[in-house]
Order: C-alpha cells, then sequence, then structure tokens
C-alpha cells in the first residue's frame, strides 16, 4: 500500500470528526452567526451602493482626463 493509500482513510476520518464536532458545537456558534448576518444584512447595501458611486466617478474622472 502506497502513502496515498494511507493517507486517504486518515483525512477522511479527520473530515468527518471535524464535521461532527461543528454539528454537535452548532447551539454555540449559532447565534453569532445569526447577528453577523442581520450586521451584514444591513451594511451590504449600503456598502455596494458607496462603491458603486466610487466606481462612477472614478470613471467620470478617467474619461474627463481623456479629452
Amino acid at each position: 500500500m502506497n502513502i496515498v493509500e494511507q493517507a486517504v482513510p486518515v483525512l477522511s476520518d479527520r473530515v468527518t470528526t471535524v464535521i461532527a464536532a461543528a454539528a454537535v458545537g452548532t447551539p454555540l456558534w449559532l447565534p453569532s452567526i445569526q447577528q453577523v448576518s442581520t450586521h451584514a444584512a444591513l451594511w451590504m447595501p449600503i456598502l455596494g451602493v458607496t462603491w458603486l458611486i466610487v466606481q462612477i466617478i472614478a470613471k467620470i474622472i478617467e474619461l474627463r482626463k481623456g479629452k
């Protein structure tokens, strides 16, 4: 058996263990994720519009310099 054949079961065991631990710990970190999601839902449209305005202004300045 080569090293790859030996490593695959170990890797899959580690991945399975991490996923199982995350599932068990979900009640502990779920409120934090919900809070981040709420803040992101509030701020992303504001930041998106701000970035769009920055890009429009940059394009206008670029076009004016080209004339």
